[in-house]
């Protein structure tokens, strides 16, 4: 019972959000129940009246002298086909509400598993960024897939068990009604039955997590399979990964196969027990002919109890099969251990001086080291800023703050003097745009992923992006021009392609401040003279951050940051880079960023200034 209770308190707070449909199911099994219970008691007036046409029940059977009772008013003539009446009508509205229980639990287990699906891609989105990304993706999918069915089985079960355990309860008056000194040895029997196929029960319950863990590899495998094909087959991997997906399958299906067995158990050997019970009753009280339909009768509804006892039985080995399941998805949904971003209240209407990083610190989640310490640097207002630096420095995590796709372990970011977690994040993010190396695109069509970058803009201005960034020197080579389809993360196009999209993207939203990170590390001189163009041509209303390691894409700079191990390592106009030729000559292979010979990239290691091979 304590790993019942432990998954019932699990799925406490699912019961919440649809706080009327358990008391509904319930009472619609209650009511079936006494229909079918009043209906198969009808049975005894049937028995007694089908060979001497009377009905004299003896003085024992409470029973049996209500409907004696009842029945007195109808003519003898026409009581048995009044009782066969009786009984057609009321189990056929019987069976109607069964039906109507089994179309609300098929509502609701689909209500619930959508409502599950869409709760954990709130509770993701609103999620930091960084939190996300530090999970695998295959256990996350996994959940969100899968385990959102599991738990929506678990509370069909535990919806069964109620249904069933009222519906039992009700045959259990009706049997005591019926025969309470049969019903006092058969209900003593079945808790000895209930007892012993409780063993089955936590078999399934131990290999449940096991299950959920399984299922979690064999999504991250099928997940990186699917997104590393074309590294696989170059590396010619197919057969190691074919072998690792195979053995997680392989596991997964062995742990379900399992579970199945198990739950599988439950029915047929509950059935025997019940029935070696009401044979053993029925051999030990069938002591004469007058107590024939008592006995019949007893033996009926005793029978009709069987599959609510197996049913039961069968809901409460699923309930504890899914227990991982259930905690899989509500640690996923618990918004305690997971950290979000804070909106403030004042909108963001553009830069008008610089944004500041006063003494800021950040630490990625699972490292050992910060990646920035005790950063502070200017970006100022409607210039173009420069931010160098070897791989690893810290460059990417300085974009993730400035942007506030996190917000730092230490110190502030200030936008104009004010903190930056004071201003609305909405608005803040409309008024923002990032381009990266590597853009995600989504399995659409090129004008859908431009205009993806500004709900409701208007084609002219969609066209007007597209142009700017380049799109159409190569969009009269596509099928379907803007309206064909690009594949999963843009895999029909070339890597230049993606990123003028991405571009087109970013500039749709016309944002007061622009970061791109490599955003032109893909195109050729032409297509990035163009890119970079189309962000420089809105003048100072506009603030544009470079992150790039060519020097045609810094040069547009007027203002440069450099970081080295984390730290800002320099800052100023370009003055400032003649006093760290040595880091400008290890990024670019020249003391200057105005030599015109070709770049560059060599490997440097040690603090900036010291460059060493």
């Amino acid at each position: 019972m304590k790993g019942e209770r432990a998954v019932i308190r699990a799925l406490a707070p699912i019961r919440r959000w649809h706080p009327r449909i358990l008391p509904v199911m319930t009472a619609i099994g209650v009511a079936s129940a006494l229909l079918e219970g009043v209906g198969l008691s009808l049975f005894l007036p049937f028995l007694y009246s089908i060979d001497a046409g009377t009905f004299a029940p003896t003085e024992d059977s409470f029973l049996g002298q209500t409907f004696h009772r009842a029945l007195f008013e109808i003519p003898e003539s026409h009581r048995l086909l009044a009782v066969s009446i009786g009984i057609v009508v009321l189990i056929s509205l019987k069976n109607l509400l069964v039906y109507a229980n089994a179309i609300l639990d098929s509502w609701v287990r689909t209500l619930l598993v959508h409502s599950l699906r869409s709760r954990i891609v709130d509770q993701l989105l609103r999620t930091r960024a960084d939190y996300t990304e530090s999970r695998e993706a295959g256990r996350l999918v996994n959940v969100l897939q899968n385990q959102t069915l599991e738990v929506g089985r678990a509370f069909a079960s535990h919806a069964q068990i109620l249904v069933n355990a009222s519906t039992a309860a009700v045959f259990g008056v009706f049997l005591v009604l019926v025969s309470w000194q049969l019903a006092l040895g058969v209900g003593a029997a079945l808790l000895l039955i209930s007892s012993l196929v409780r063993l089955a029960w936590r078999r399934a319950e131990g290999r449940s997590p096991a299950f959920v863990k399984a299922w979690d590899e064999l999504s991250q495998r099928g997940l990186e399979l699917l997104q590393g094909m074309r590294t696989i087959q170059l590396f010619g991997r197919e057969a190691y990964e074919r072998e690792r997906f195979a053995r997680a399958s392989h596991e997964a299906s062995r742990i379900w196969l399992q579970l199945e067995l198990l739950s599988g158990l439950v029915r047929p050997a509950s059935e025997i027990l019940v029935v070696v019970v009401v044979v053993v009753a029925l051999l030990a009280t069938l002591q004469g002919a007058s107590s024939i339909p008592t006995v019949l009768t007893f033996a009926l509804i005793l029978w009709r109890l069987r599959p609510q006892i197996q049913g039961t039985d069968v809901a409460r080995a699923q309930l504890l099969g899914a227990r991982a399941s259930v905690e899989a998805v509500a640690a996923l949904l618990d918004p305690g251990d997971k950290p979000t971003l804070s909106s403030g209240t004042l909108p963001f209407h553009g830069l008008a001086d610089s944004m500041r990083f006063e003494a800021v610190s950040y630490r990625h989640v699972g490292s050992e080291e910060d990646s920035l310490r005790d950063v502070s640097l200017a970006i100022p207002a409607g210039r173009t800023t420069a931010v160098l630096g070897l791989s690893g420095a810290g460059k990417s995590t300085l974009v993730q703050l400035l942007l506030r796709v996190t917000d730092p372990d230490r110190g502030r970011v200030l936008l104009d003097g004010v903190p930056l977690t004071e201003l609305d994040l909405a608005s803040w993010r409309r008024g923002t745009a990032l381009v990266t190396h590597d853009p995600v695109l989504f399995n659409a069509t090129v004008w859908d992923n431009i205009a993806y970058g500004l709900d409701g803009a208007g084609a002219d201005a969609i066209a007007r992006a597209a142009r700017r960034a380049g799109v159409d020197d190569f969009i009269e080579h596509l099928p379907d021009g803007y309206h064909s389809l690009i594949g999963d993360r843009g895999a029909r196009l070339s890597a230049g392609q993606k990123q003028r999209i991405a571009l087109a993207r970013a500039l749709l939203r016309e944002p007061r401040l622009i970061v791109l990170d490599e955003a032109t590390s893909a195109l050729d001189a032409t297509a990035e003279k163009r890119a970079l163009e189309a962000v420089s041509s809105q003048g100072g209303r506009v603030t544009v951050v470079f992150v790039s390691h060519r020097r045609a894409v810094v040069e547009r700079a007027d203002h440069f940051v450099l970081l080295d191990d984390g730290r800002v390592a320099a800052e100023g106009d370009r003055s400032v880079l003649e006093g760290i030729s040595g880091a400008v000559r290890g990024l670019y292979g020249t003391d200057t960023l105005d030599d015109r010979t070709p770049p560059q990239v060599r490997v440097v290691r040690g603090r900036a200034g010291s460059p060493r091979e």
